[in-house]
């Protein structure tokens, strides 16, 4: 039992009953999408009608019947075209007509061969519609197809003056990164380096400060140890001159008695020969003593 029809679609079959010759006629098929790999083993023919179906795009893949001079897409509901129309480089005639296209892909600007062109009952940009005219006769179908080939290279040309612009600008952006980039690195380099600068004069400046610490306790200890001699000597040239006072004053003491003793007894021996004078003699030898004994005490104090 033969499989059932699915909607929309077309069998192999049923495609190798539409192929004659050089011609693949799939018109008022109610097709919804293209059976592109069977019809892509048809490599001759060069005439294809898809018209009047229910297509909302042509596939891309369509693009690969590079042999292709006709095309009837006319009375679809295709709101777009594939970017890829240009590889059908054979193509002369193209019927359009009837369809929901607002735009045309830069392709068209490659259909160097297409000099017949059907545009009506579209929904076309101003620009677009203004160039592709009314097609309302062969004559105009031909100017059509000239009009909208030179537009579309214009378009094409300056999307491409657009494409270079940008990829220019993302070249100098990219320049201007990598310099960016270079930059902080260079900075970052710079500012290690002066950390690592930083750090060692750090280092340097703090055992410098150590030696000094260093020098200072050696010449602290020394001082001590002098200032301690000579405290030591201090004492001793103090005790000595503390002793030597009271030596010399032992000997003087001994001294003056010495005198006293002396001056006793010469008045003792004048008062022998000298009775009447006898006492004041006393009282002066005694009066000497006293001064004598009185400004040796003033001394020693």
């Amino acid at each position: 039992m033969a499989s059932k029809k699915k909607s929309g679609t077309m069998s192999k079959q049923e495609l190798k009953g539409r192929v004659d010759k050089a011609e693949m006629d799939l018109s008022l098929s109610e097709l919804t999408t293209l059976p592109v790999r069977d019809m892509l083993t048809y490599s001759r023919v060069t005439k294809l009608d898809i018209s009047c179906n229910k297509l909302t795009e042509i596939p891309e893949e369509l693009c690969d019947m590079r042999q292709l001079l006709i095309l009837d897409a006319s009375k679809n509901a295709l709101s777009f075209l594939p970017q890829a129309i240009g590889r059908l480089e054979k193509l002369r005639q193209l019927d359009l007509f009837s369809n929901r296209l607002s735009s045309l892909p830069l392709g068209f600007a490659e259909l160097r061969h297409l000099n017949w062109l059907d545009l009506k009952s579209n929904m076309l940009d101003s620009d677009l519609a203004k160039a592709a005219g009314t097609c309302v006769d062969a004559r105009e179908c031909q100017e059509c197809a000239e009009n909208i080939v030179a537009f579309m290279r214009s378009k094409a040309s300056q999307a491409q003056r657009v494409h270079q612009e940008n990829l220019l600008r993302q070249r100098r952006e990219a320049e201007r990164q990598k310099e960016l980039e270079e930059q902080v690195n260079a900075e970052k380099r710079l500012r290690k380096r002066a950390e690592k600068q930083e750090r060692r004069e750090q280092r340097e400046a703090e055992m410098r400060d150590q030696r000094l610490r260093e020098e200072e306790d050696e010449q602290l200890g020394g001082g001590a140890a002098t200032s301690h001699g000579s405290r030591k000597s201090a004492s001793r040239q103090s005790s000595s001159a503390d002793d030597h006072p009271t030596s010399c004053s032992f000997y003087l003491l001994i001294v003056i008695l010495l005198i006293i003793a002396i001056g006793c007894g010469a008045a003792s021996v004048f008062c022998l020969t000298e009775p009447e004078q006898c006492t004041e003699i006393t009282h002066l030898v005694l009066e000497k003593a006293n001064d004598v004994v009185s400004d040796l005490q003033r001394r020693l104090t």
